[in-house]
């Protein structure tokens, strides 16, 4: 069975949704937020991972059909985050969004971002090259972060939030998603029902990878805006590490 996913488009602002039932996360170097402009005034909020000096790891759908990335780092409070806008991007060369496929992409950055910010910032680590092509596995536990509102409600806060959720089976991703569970896989939390919504679109789930923080995953698809009721799906990192290399190095 797979339902329509939603995605929100809406003029810019500072206050968006985030993380649903969640709490006060750290400030986490490696978080990104992005708006992807359509043109001046017109665009989308969703995440990304900071992956090199000069790299961000996004969905394909914040970078396909747009021209501009105003990318905002270095602090927990949204507000007082520094700006740095790229217009050099690329999805995945075979991303298709209907249906949804090879949901990557890299936003490049016009100077190193590590040098600018210093303390700040810091890359996450990705999957090594030889990782298991299926990680995370089922039952891992992965966090994912985001600005915004809690609660699912339309009040939004300035403070970076935090949730966990658990890789579910691979039937109960295909049935809500009806994905390629090789490229894709689904999280989901069945105690505090945290959730993504669709403004953390493209933003990492991290996993405690042999003892190092390791980006596993990338915020794909939401069955609706700030639910509870249904898992998310994510984009699976390892079976683009060949392709993240040879467009940043990493």
């Amino acid at each position: 069975m797979k339902f329509v996913v939603a995605i929100c488009v809406l003029f810019c602002a500072t206050h968006i949704h985030a993380i649903i039932n969640g709490y006060s996360a750290p400030q986490s170097p490696h978080n990104v937020h992005v708006f992807s402009m359509i043109d001046a005034n017109l665009g989308i909020g969703g995440g990304g991972s900071l992956i090199s000096s000069l790299h961000i790891l996004t969905a394909g759908n914040l970078i396909h059909n747009f021209i501009e990335w105003r990318c905002r780092f270095g602090s927990q409070l949204l507000l007082q985050t520094r700006q740095v806008i790229s217009h050099t991007a690329l999805a995945h060369p075979e991303y298709t969004p209907n249906p949804r496929q090879n949901d990557i992409g890299i936003i490049t950055l016009p100077a190193n971002i590590i040098l600018s910010f210093s303390v700040d910032v810091a890359p996450i680590s990705l999957p090594t090259l030889n990782s298991p092509q299926q990680i995370p596995l089922e039952n891992e536990q992965g966090s994912m972060i985001g600005f915004g509102g809690t609660g699912g409600t339309s009040t939004s806060v300035e403070r970076l939030q935090r949730g966990h959720q658990r890789v579910v089976d691979e039937a109960r991703c295909n049935f809500v998603f009806g994905v390629d569970n090789i490229n894709f896989f689904c999280g989901e939390d069945s105690v505090s029902r945290s959730n993504i919504c669709n403004q953390d679109i493209g933003g990492g789930f991290v996993v405690s990878y042999n003892g190092v923080d390791t980006l596993m995953g990338i915020s794909a698809m939401v069955i609706e805006a700030c639910s509870a009721t249904w898992p998310s799906a994510y984009t699976r990192i390892q079976p683009y590490r060949t392709w993240i290399r040879s467009v940043t190095s990493v």
